[in-house]
């Protein structure tokens, strides 16, 4: 089962009691049984921040524990809040993470679903198996909207033993810090009469939800006199008396605490001190399969009786006041308690009257995203330079009468995008790129759209300085609009020729058959100007050339590169005749 700390309500009377925090010592120890650890699935991982990134980290309002903002133990959880923004490149299955400090360990309570005012499912998070890492994991939402983001609480609990006080550093996909105060406390021996609960998580084994609560019975006032406690089971709990439920521990028991050698609180389990100060072990009735007695022992001090709706537990020779008596009790449920609820049990010490509260851990949170109208995304082919630059873009969208309803302007660098809503259904919408020539800066620009609409409807225009489009229902997918800009860098060309004479007019028409089928092979080779100090890759190639045959144009080069031609000689020769 997992061990979570929760906040301990007392009665009205108890609070004002200064020994109510020594109580509060004396049951976290008198509570120490080994339970059964519950561990949720692994979380796998790609790149733990490639989903998104957490921020404006804080105490929950309303949370317990915090006092002057910070959270103050040992006992007790609290509840943390931060907002979430997916990243824009992100898609269904990315992840992000929002990690814990040392001081802390997660409260695990199940899936967290993070869903739109709608009730889709934005995201979704759990803690890893250690409940130190948060991960949060986007659904295919996220591929349907623009600015995906959102809000995430938890409940969190300490995960130390030594004293602390100062910020507690948070981090993973985001960094910040809240303060923190952890207390040792060694506690005292007497507390007044109360009662108090805490949450101990779920067994899996066993398939129960489990609170162990403790009466706390002030020995002062029941010096001399027999004394019985009642307690009642909760609406929808039952108490355990069945030891399969506590790993074979009696799951109801009696302490007492008293005054060790050292000064400290000592705690004896299964014994009663007596008026007369005399310890023994008592009788105990409605058990079933314990099999660890730890120090329980026969005796005349208390008398406990057992059953699913009442305990009951008599001390029929009173108390001794120097010590400190506590009622431990296990109440289990098959139904899971909803995260933030409140449950009330009260138990009678004779006539008066106790009450103690378990609030279970919350963990929580929402999503958000846009849709509809349309959003304009930059792409541009150049330089390093070029894609720093900014580019400005101006829309105007019209009614279907054409009365203008909706104009701006729009200024992106490469892969910025922008997303332009509440526009009406049936607006006709022009979107312009307004390029300068110190941007072209002598180059070949060309501009390109596209416009990807609902159904996977495409519209694309290879060259333009604009795009239109009718826009659908608010709540439809957006029109995505990419606009490409392509620029290219001034280039030189040149094509080859061969022609082959001979000197004798009167063998032109022989040497024109001779060579009517051959192939003259040249080959050239083509240097750059260098680039930026360094020297550029050479660009070789090799044409085959009928006689009065003109190459195709070899294009693409950069101004200034200088180019050599050369003739295969092995194959110029012809048959019959010499070069010169």
């Amino acid at each position: 089962m997992n061990i979570s700390v929760i906040k301990r309500t007392m009665s009205k009377g108890v609070v004002k009691n200064p020994w109510l925090v020594v109580l509060f010592v004396l049951l976290l120890v008198a509570s120490s049984i080994p339970l059964v650890t519950h561990y949720a699935p692994t979380v796998l991982g790609q790149e733990k921040c490639a989903g998104g990134n957490w921020s404006n980290l804080q105490w929950r309002k309303n949370s317990p524990n915090i006092h002057d903002g910070k959270y103050v133990g040992p006992s007790g959880y609290a509840e943390v809040e931060f907002d979430w923004t997916a990243k824009k490149e992100a898609e269904a299955g990315s992840k992000f993470e929002f990690d814990l400090p040392k001081e802390l360990k997660g409260v695990d309570t199940g899936l967290v679903v993070l869903k739109d005012n709608k009730g889709e499912i934005v995201a979704t998070g759990q803690w890893d198996n250690e409940k130190k890492k948060f991960v949060v994991t986007l659904t295919d939402f996220q591929d349907r909207h623009f600015d995906v983001h959102g809000k995430v609480f938890l409940s969190v609990a300490w995960n130390t033993s030594d004293n602390f006080n100062g910020q507690l550093r948070f981090n993973g996909c985001g960094n910040d810090t809240l303060n923190g105060q952890f207390e040792k406390r060694e506690g005292g021996l007497f507390h007044d009469d109360s009662k108090i609960g805490e949450y101990r998580g779920y067994d899996k084994k066993n398939g129960n939800y489990i609170i162990q609560w403790s009466v706390g019975i002030n020995p002062k006032k029941h010096k001399d006199i027999p004394v019985t406690v009642t307690d009642i089971a909760p609406v929808g709990w039952d108490f355990t008396c069945d030891g399969n439920d506590n790993d074979g521990y009696a799951p109801v028991y009696v302490s007492s605490f008293i005054q060790g050698q050292d000064n400290k609180p000592k705690q004896i389990r299964h014994a009663i001190y007596d008026r007369d100060g005399s310890p023994s072990g008592g009788t105990r009735t409605g058990f079933t399969n314990v099999t660890h007695l730890e120090d329980f022992r026969d005796g005349h001090n208390y008398t406990i009786n057992c059953d699913k709706k009442q305990v009951s537990v008599s001390f029929p020779r009173g108390l001794d006041e120097q010590s400190g008596p506590i009622l431990t009790l296990t109440a289990v449920t098959k139904t899971k308690p909803a995260p933030g609820s409140i449950v009330t049990n009260k138990a009678k010490i004779d006539t008066v009257e106790v009450e103690g509260q378990v609030r279970f851990p919350n963990s929580g949170g929402q999503g958000f995203g846009r849709k509809g109208g349309f959003t304009v995304e930059k792409s541009v082919v150049g330089t390093p330079q070029d894609k720093a630059k900014d580019y400005t873009f101006t829309y105007e969208c019209k009614d279907p009468q054409g009365n203008s309803k909706k104009n701006g302007s729009l200024t992106l660098k490469h892969e910025d995008l922008m997303h332009i809503d509440d526009l009406d259904k049936g607006w006709t919408c022009v979107v312009k790129e307004n390029i300068s020539e110190a941007q072209k800066d002598g180059r070949k620009l060309t501009v390109s759209w596209v416009a990807y609409g609902k159904n996977k409807d495409v519209k694309s225009i290879g060259s333009a300085s604009m795009i239109d489009f009718v826009v659908d229902e608010k709540f439809a997918e957006a029109i995505h609009v990419v606009v490409t800009n392509k620029f290219e860098e001034p280039t030189g060309s040149f094509t080859l020729g061969k022609t082959a004479i001979v000197t004798d007019d009167t063998k032109s028409e022989e040497f024109r058959n001779k060579i009517k089928d051959k192939k003259f092979k040249l080959d050239y080779v083509c240097t750059p100007p260098n680039v930026d100090g360094r020297e550029a890759e050479k660009r070789r190639g090799t044409v085959e050339l009928a006689n009065g045959q003109i190459s195709s144009l070899i294009s693409g080069l950069p101004i200034g590169t200088k180019c050599t031609v050369t003739e295969n000689k092995t194959d110029i020769n012809v048959e019959g005749y010499n070069k010169c």
